[in-house]
């Protein structure tokens, strides 16, 4: 089990694509939640719970997101969005039995589908147990638009609450399309949830500095999610943008 905040380095292979993204956003000063990745070994789940029990800010917080970090998974050329298990608002008295749940999802026939289908495959299933946030407001962000290909625009998609709705595709979110020269915004469309245009803006304003940087930290355009509680912004994860 490796504490993506308290490791100064990670290997891939020990945490997994969507692990290694965090502790680099982490490392770069970008407002990650914590978060702690199970590696790809066999764990038994009352090993697992006690080791979980021993980590002092896992019993900070009541809900926990348990999410899959495949090594191989959110690479350059194939993100795997969509095919493994996720789960949120688990408490902690449940996190080993949602991992484990996490883990047999590499087993399931969507993964063999896709795995057919593309030729590639992910050989060992990291998992990662990360603090859950509360948002007002979630959703994800293209730091270059993928449906005009230019890397001048980024879209911002916003819903109410934690993102799962946005990619569970249950809302359509607002959508801003920003200059990033200008740093001018533009609603195209509203979203299920009528969110008001100047909460839109301020999103906006302090979302776009934290893509900036993210953007300058990868040397490509990136697929980010994010999440507001309050006056403050999450990083949930970040991938390099790609077709799936």
């Amino acid at each position: 089990m490796i504490d993506l905040f308290s490791t100064d380095d990670v290997h891939h292979a020990h945490v997994g694509g969507k692990g290694y993204n965090l502790h680099k956003l982490h490392k770069a000063g970008l407002p990650v939640p914590r978060a702690v990745v199970i590696r790809p070994q066999p764990v038994s789940q009352d090993e697992l719970s006690a080791k979980l029990g021993e980590l002092e800010w896992l019993r900070n917080h009541s809900h926990y997101a348990v999410r899959s970090s495949g090594v191989g998974e959110d690479s350059h050329d194939k993100s795997w969005a969509g095919i493994f298990d996720s789960y949120l608002h688990v408490t902690p008295d449940d996190i080993a039995h949602h991992v484990q749940r996490v883990i047999d999802s590499i087993e399931s026939s969507r993964y063999k589908k896709y795995s057919a289908e593309s030729g590639a495959e992910i050989k060992d299933m990291a998992v990662i147990v990360q603090e859950m946030i509360d948002a007002d407001y979630a959703g994800v962000a293209f730091t270059a638009s993928p449906i005009e290909s230019d890397e001048r625009i980024a879209l911002i998609e916003i819903v109410e609450g934690v993102g799962e709705s946005l990619v569970s595709s249950q809302k359509t979110p607002a959508t801003l399309r920003v200059n990033k020269i200008t740093n001018m915004a533009r609603v195209q469309q509203t979203g299920d949830d009528n969110i008001n245009e100047d909460i839109l803006q301020q999103i906006c304003d302090t979302l776009m500095p934290y893509l900036h940087d993210i953007e300058t930290l990868y040397g490509q355009p990136m697929d980010v999610e994010w999440a507001v509680r309050g006056d403050k912004i999450f990083i949930l994860q970040a991938r390099p943008i790609t077709t799936r």
